[in-house]
């Protein structure tokens, strides 16, 4: 996640993993201002070795976080 100059690491759990290669990863983003739970849609494709992922859904924190 960039959250400007320097990026911020997340980890990411996987929430869903389904045979056609979609899925949903949620992380959670604590920084001293602003605390929020991220939910992302996502696709593997080239074999599994790069993905793609869309916000789906943002607890707390700004509505353009992600």
């Amino acid at each position: 996640m960039n959250g400007g100059l320097a990026p911020i690491p997340v980890h990411a759990t996987v929430a869903e993993m389904n045979p056609d290669c979609t899925g949903k990863l949620q992380y959670a983003v604590n920084l001293s201002n602003l605390s929020a739970t991220i939910e992302e849609r996502f696709f593997l494709f080239d074999e599994g070795r790069k993905f793609r992922s869309v916000p789906t859904s943002i607890q707390g924190g700004i509505d353009t976080l992600a």
